[in-house]
């Protein structure tokens, strides 16, 4: 079940997230910044709610790319998620306030799109000072994207998010072989 939190003030912080938050460096060697939770939360709890009309960039094709930064292409382009019931989507979004949340399969945090809006929502408890994960599997495939990006030899997060699994998948495979 997804909720507003407890707190008694639901107005948005400067960073447009409903509850406290901070950005430090990310408890991921070479990962950059990554958010963390300044207080408890329940799983279910609506953490940030974004306009796609006013909080997101919108990207229908590769011609709305050629006036976007290409660092910001490379790094922050995503699509809608599984949440949302879509294997694929032709649309890709660039949040105009930066998330600062970085990949775990053991995700705390997720999205889904509801009418114009983003909801970000924790999936399960957390407790303060826990660094906000999203899970980059979740995303769902944009072709002709994707395609722009191997053209450039870059992969999009979702394909990011999916060599990471296999990846410790193979090592928790080698462990288990090697016992």
């Amino acid at each position: 079940m997804i909720s507003f939190s407890d707190s008694n003030d639901n107005s948005l912080n400067k960073d447009d997230f409903l509850i406290p938050t901070y950005v430090k460096k990310s408890s991921i060697p070479e990962a950059g910044d990554g958010r963390f939770f300044s207080n408890d939360c329940k799983a279910g709890t609506i953490i940030r709610v974004q306009s796609i009309e006013k909080d997101l960039t919108k990207i229908n094709s590769i011609d709305d790319i050629s006036v976007i930064d290409e660092k910001l292409i490379d790094n922050f382009a995503h699509s809608k998620t599984i949440t949302d019931n879509y294997n694929t989507s032709n649309v890709v979004y660039i949040n105009k306030k930066p998330l600062f949340t970085n990949h775990s399969n053991d995700n705390n945090i997720t999205f889904q799109y509801i009418d114009d809006q983003k909801i970000t929502y924790t999936t399960r408890n957390v407790k303060k000072d826990d660094e906000v994960f999203q899970n980059y599997c979740e995303y769902t495939q944009v072709p002709w994207f994707e395609e722009y990006l191997h053209s450039k030899g870059k992969i999009s997060l979702r394909e990011f998010g999916m060599e990471l699994k296999m990846s410790e998948e193979r090592m928790d495979t080698n462990k288990f072989d090697a016992q």
